[in-house]
């Protein structure tokens, strides 16, 4: 007896018999939902048989093989023997005829007679060593599975198996698809969930030339899938279990107790139970505690076809769903249903109950926009509290313009001082994150005299932004107490999307500072959950990637960046804050020349980035990089050597001595830090390549820019450039104020390390100096004593010393302090 005639799933197939082809366990089955391709698997393996010459045999199960002698018959029919009277007979002198055979059985789940079942039990147990046997069925037989799996003597797939994969469906699809509809083709897969079906239909039909695309298959597939399932539901279900399935479709997830509450009756739990021993394509939902879902395109049929046959009934239902969930407290889920239901401003109210645990705690934006997307313009205007949610989500989606407007919008409808603090809070998230920095460090300082009263959330947000500001403005010391207060805030809170941020800053401030050692270490363990990220945190855990990756870099090590930046996804540097996408570009730049390739097509992406986004400060970060990378080509294979510390010298360049207290100093404009950074830049590398006229010309431009915006610590930081101070003093020829901050630069003792030692040693090597310890220095400068020790070693090598006393002896002799 042949297989039945066919389609089948292509070359899949043999990829799902590696196993079974090889003959590693004499029993397989198959149990999978209808539509996953048992049929044609079992198919496929009959015919790869057939062409190595095995003698097989295949039987098509029918209700008529419940009767034992029946089913005997078609089992000696189906091999090609003579019929008999018992099994015994079949498996003794018949099988001495067909000693090797391997023997299909389709549709075992036809088998429900008790008398049946122990026949095909029987065959199973004591068949002849030479016999393998192949069964598919839609739902576990009554037969002990779990011993013969135990005793390696059974191989079973199931629907996870014969599921459709991305790589797999790009691989069948016809090399004539271009990029756009095989990505469509994709999302069609993720919509299915993998169901081989109605992908293998348009696979068919697409080979057949019957389709010009995916769109014409979409349109083609709703009429076929929902004559499919019509037919099997009117086939395998009764009236009440259909209505049962209606129920879970329109509730995505939901469990027995709360389907008897729903439909007003007991017992649901039985009904589940036997529709999920069938296979039914339902089953148990994962993450929840005895709850039941259906494959995703049997929910959507049974879904719209309820909708457009009952109405009315579906949002009764809705609302009976809605206060089922609010007397069991998930409000989540009462959110969801009222929606559905058009209860808008309940559903409203309750957003603005259940929307700062939502967003501000556990930082789920797109959850809380999806729901405000359906609300009614009017209904949202109505709740104040929910527009200040609003525009805090549509901030941390990378929508500042339409934040400030929704600020504005409820700023004029209402007055209450606690939502005014909130909105004030907004206001400085809004500058931070539209790359103001300047506008947002003067916000956040006005913020937190005003409102000291405020909630712990919006004083925790404001001192990030307030250190977010300072470290821009060369104040990391500053930066990390505000941040440790935030901490405190967030803690005070319980709030994990507050404290990631706070870990994601302080990784920053410690780059800034060269402080590669706690990057490394503070990152790992945020990659390890022993941080506060939140788990479902993408962006912040990539921006915690990059952000490891340039520390990486910076100790040498390009191939652990390499790894890095491998788990952060295409395209982050389109969304990502203006520091995250420009040491983003600086790993590229890294990566590159580690492999000898030529960076600047990477600097013109950038460049073109920040020209689309208009982010003038990333195009200035991008500009002193791509200047400081001219000083040396091999910088990344020494890291030990003064050119090491250009990998953070677009911070150092900006960076001014740091206050004492908590209170920042007068500073230049965040723009005018920028060019004079890019300016200082050009001279230390002009001086690099001996060009002396451009070096001396660009620190002119450089005097020009400090004596009208400030920023003279700047040049002090570069006493590399001393030589071109005293020449521009001896030529007189600068304007009255340059020549007076020349006569200050002149007059004043170098405070940097010459080009020999970076900031972060010079500022070790001055402690060093006054007799502090190890633990003093790293309390001092915020780092760990580890951190310290290491810079102590690279201090010594390059003062050829061997203790702190000849360290700190060479050191003066070269003026170093």
């Amino acid at each position: 007896m042949a297989p039945p005639q066919g389609g089948t799933l292509f070359a899949r197939n043999i990829a799902l018999l590696g196993g079974w082809s090889h003959r590693t366990v004499p029993l397989i089955l198959i149990v999978t939902p209808p539509g996953y391709g048992k049929t044609s698997l079992m198919r496929s393996g009959y015919q790869w048989h057939c062409r190595r010459g095995d003698p097989v045999a295949w039987l098509t199960l029918t209700a008529a093989d419940n009767h034992p002698p029946t089913l005997l018959k078609a089992l000696c029919q189906a091999l090609g023997v003579p019929p008999c009277d018992s099994l015994e007979i079949l498996l003794t002198e018949r099988a001495a005829m067909i000693p090797r055979v391997v023997l299909f059985l389709d549709n075992v789940e036809e088998l429900c007679s008790r008398n049946a079942i122990a026949l095909l039990e029987q065959l199973l147990t004591q068949h002849p060593p030479g016999w393998s046997l192949v069964m598919a069925a839609r739902c576990e037989p009554a037969l002990p599975l779990a011993r013969w799996v135990f005793d390696d003597q059974l191989q079973r797939l199931d629907s996870s198996q014969l599921l459709l994969g991305a790589a797999e469906l790009d691989r069948l699809l016809p090399s004539s698809l271009g990029a756009a509809e095989r990505n469509l083709w994709q999302q069609l897969r993720q919509q299915m969930e993998g169901w081989p079906l109605p992908l293998m239909y348009g696979l068919r039909a697409l080979r057949s030339d019957q389709l010009s695309g995916v769109e014409e298959l979409r349109e083609q597939l709703a009429p076929l899938l929902e004559h499919y399932f019509e037919s099997l539901l009117q086939r395998s279900c009764s009236a009440e279990e259909r209505q049962l399935l209606t129920l879970v479709a329109l509730l995505d997830s939901v469990s027995a107790s709360q389907l008897d509450a729903l439909r007003g009756r007991p017992h649901s739990g039985p009904l589940l139970e036997s529709l999920r021993r069938r296979n039914l394509f339902l089953e148990p939902h994962e993450g929840s505690d005895g709850n039941y879902r259906l494959l995703a395109p049997l929910r959507t049929f049974l879904h719209q076809r309820f909708l457009c046959r009952h109405p009315d009934q579906a949002v009764m239902c809705y609302r009976r769903a809605m206060r089922l969930f609010r007397r069991q407290g998930c409000l989540e889920e009462v959110v969801r249903y009222a929606l559905l239901g058009q209860e808008y401003r309940q559903a409203a109210t309750l957003m603005a109950e259940y929307g700062h645990e939502l967003v501000r705690r556990r930082g789920d934006h797109h959850r809380l926009l999806s729901w405000i997307d359906r609300l009614p313009t009017t209904v949202r205007q109505q709740v104040p509290q929910l527009g200040a949610l609003f525009a805090w989500s549509l901030a941390f989606t990378n929508r500042v313009k339409e934040s400030e407007q929704i600020v504005a919008e409820v700023a004029s409808a209402c007055n209450q001082p606690v939502l005014q603090s909130q909105l004030e809070a907004q206001r400085c998230v809004n500058a931070a994150l539209a790359d103001a920095l300047t506008e947002a460090g003067r916000l956040s300082e006005a913020w937190l005299l005003c409102w000291s009263d405020a909630g712990a959330m919006e004083t925790g947000t404001v001192l990030c932004v307030s250190a977010f500001a300072l470290l821009h403005q060369g104040h990391a010391s500053v930066a990390l107490r505000r941040l440790d207060r935030a901490q405190q805030w967030f803690r005070q809170e319980s709030s994990a999307y507050g404290l990631s941020w706070v870990a994601l800053l302080r990784a920053m401030v410690q780059l800034a500072q060269d402080d590669y050692l706690n990057v490394l270490s503070d990152t790992a363990a945020l990659l390890n959950n022993e941080g506060p990220l939140p788990a479902d945190q993408k962006d912040t855990l990539e921006q915690v990637l990059v952000l490891r990756a340039a520390a990486q870099l910076a100790q040498s090590d390009g191939n652990a960046a390499r790894a890095t930046l491998s788990r952060v996804r295409p395209g982050l540097e389109l969304h990502a804050t203006v520091d995250v996408a420009a040491l983003w570009y600086g790993a590229q730049v890294g990566l590159a020349m580690w492999d000898g390739a030529d960076p600047q097509p990477i600097f013109q992406q950038g460049l073109a980035l920040a020209a689309r986004r208009g982010l003038q400060r990333l195009s200035w970060q991008l500009q002193v990089e791509r200047v400081l990378r001219g000083l040396s080509q091999d910088f990344l294979t020494l890291p030990n050597r003064c050119e090491s510390r250009l990998l953070t010298l677009r911070a150092q360049c900006a960076r001014l001595r740091q206050p004492d207290n908590d209170q920042p100093p007068s500073l230049p404009r965040g723009s005018e830090v920028g060019r004079l950074s890019v300016l200082l830049a050009g001279a230390l590398a002009a001086q690099c390549r001996g060009q002396s006229a451009v070096a001396l010309s660009t620190v002119a431009q450089a005097l020009e820019q400090v004596a009208n915006h400030g920023g003279l610590q700047c040049l002090r930081d570069e006493a590399s450039l001393q030589p071109l101070y005293q020449r521009l003093a001896d030529e007189g020829n600068a304007s009255p104020p340059v020549t007076a901050l020349l006569a200050q630069l002149l007059d004043a003792p170098p405070h940097s390390s010459s080009g020999l030692l970076t900031v972060q040693e010079q500022r070790i090597l001055e402690h060093l100096a006054n007799g502090e310890r190890n633990g003093d220095i790293a309390g001092r400068l915020h780092i760990s004593e580890g951190t310290v020790k290491w810079h102590l070693h690279n201090m010594y090598r390059k003062l050829d010393a061997a203790t702190r006393t000849q360290a700190v002896a060479r050191a003066r002799a070269l003026r170093l302090v």
